[in-house]
C-alpha cells in the first residue's frame, strides 16, 4: 500500500524539483520522492557535509537528515528491476529458467519468467546473461556454471575498483590530470568498455548505479563515453554496494583481492540515500538565508521572484 502526500496547496517547484512524501505500509519511515532531482550516492557526501556546515539542512535537532534507501537484510524489497528486454528468449538465463528454475531462484509462477525481479538477484542473473549469451550452451552446462558465477562477479568487481583507482586516483569526480587516463576510455562507449575490459559480468549492477539515475544507457549501441560512466560509477559507490549486507558471500573475496579496506571508504554512507525532508526543504532554507543576506545599505543581495515568466537565461554571458 502506497500513499503520496504533496506538500499541500502551497507547494511549489523549488529549483528543478518538487518533493512529494510517500508513505508505504511496509516501511517505518516516509520516503521523499523527488521529481526532478537525483537521490544521494556516496559521491555527494562532501556536498552534504558542506550543506550541514552552512545551515542549509536546518537547525541542530531538527535537521534534514540523510536517510538510507539501501536494502535491509530480510526486509521488504526496496529496489526492483523490470526484466522486459533484458533477457533473450534463447539466451542463457531463460534457457536455464525453463529447465532448472530452482537453480536461478528468481521466482516466477506457472513457468512464467518474472516481469519484475529483486535487484539483489537481478544483478547476478543479468551478468550471467551477458557473459554467456551467444555461447550456445545447453541447460545442463549452464546449470553447472551458475553456482560458480558469484565468485566471477566478485573477482570482476575487485578488478573494476582497482582499474578505476589506477586511472582516476581517489579524487572525485575527475582524475587529477587527463594524462593518467587512457585515450580509449574517452573514445570507447560504455558497453564496449565493459566488454573489452572483462567487466561485462557487472552490467546488471552498473545499470542500477548509472542508468537508473538517468545518466544514460549502458546497453549495446550507446554512444556515451566510458569516461563519463566512470565519473559516476566510482569505487566508493561500487565498494559500498559490494559490502552491502546482501553481499556477504562476496565481501571477503573483494577485501582479499584489494588487500585491505581503502582509506576513503566510509561504510556509514548509504549507496542510495535521500534527504528526510526532501530537496524542497533545502531550497526553503536557502531562500531564508538569501532574505537575510543584505548589503551595508540594507538591500538584498539576491532578490527572489515567484510566479514569473522566464523569457531568457544568460549564463556566463551566454544567452
Amino acid at each position: 500500500e502506497t500513499k503520496a502526500n504533496s506538500n499541500g496547496p502551497d507547494a511549489y517547484y523549488a529549483g528543478k524539483t518538487q518533493t512529494n512524501m510517500i508513505e508505504q505500509s511496509e516501511l517505518s519511515y516516509v520516503i521523499p520522492a523527488e521529481l526532478g532531482t537525483c537521490y544521494l550516492s556516496p559521491a555527494y557526501q562532501h556536498m552534504y557535509n558542506d550543506f550541514k556546515k552552512t545551515g542549509l539542512l536546518g537547525p541542530d535537532g531538527d535537521e534534514n537528515e540523510l536517510i538510507s534507501l539501501d536494502q535491509i537484510e530480510k526486509g521488504p524489497f526496496v529496489k526492483s528491476i523490470i526484466t522486459d528486454q533484458q533477457f533473450d528468449n534463447d539466451g542463457p538465463v531463460k534457457t536455464l529458467f525453463r529447465e532448472y528454475p530452482e537453480t536461478l531462484d528468481i521466482g516466477g509462477h506457472d513457468g512464467k519468467f518474472p516481469p519484475i525481479m529483486d535487484f539483489e538477484k537481478y544483478q547476478i542473473v543479468k551478468g550471467f546473461e551477458e557473459v554467456y549469451k551467444g555461447g550456445g550452451l545447453s541447460a545442463e552446462e549452464l546449470k553447472k556454471l551458475f553456482p560458480c558465477f558469484l565468485k566471477r562477479f566478485a573477482c570482476d568487481a575487485s578488478e573494476y575498483i582497482k582499474y578505476h583507482i589506477k586511472h582516476f586516483g581517489v579524487r572525485t569526480p575527475f582524475p587529477s590530470t587527463k594524462g593518467r587516463v587512457q585515450n580509449d576510455i574517452f573514445s570507447t562507449n560504455i558497453y564496449d568498455f565493459l566488454k573489452d575490459n572483462g567487466f561485462i559480468s557487472l552490467l546488471g549492477l552498473m545499470q542500477f548505479g548509472y542508468s537508473l539515475q538517468g545518466y544514460g544507457s549502458t546497453g549495446q549501441g550507446t554512444t556515451i563515453s566510458a569516461f563519463y560512466f566512470m565519473m559516476w560509477v566510482t569505487p566508493h559507490t561500487f565498494f559500498t554496494f559490494i559490502l552491502n549486507k546482501g553481499h556477504n558471500e562476496v565481501k571477503q573475496f573483494v577485501l582479499d583481492a584489494l588487500g585491505e579496506t581503502p582509506d576513503w571508504f566510509n561504510k556509514d554512507v548509504p549507496v542510495v540515500g535521500a534527504l528526510s525532508k526532501g530537496w524542497g526543504n533545502v531550497w526553503n532554507n536557502l531562500k531564508d538565508q538569501f532574505e537575510d543576506d543584505t548589503t551595508s545599505e540594507g538591500k538584498k543581495k539576491v532578490n527572489i521572484k515567484f510566479e514569473t515568466t522566464i523569457t531568457q537565461i544568460i549564463r556566463d554571458k551566454v544567452k
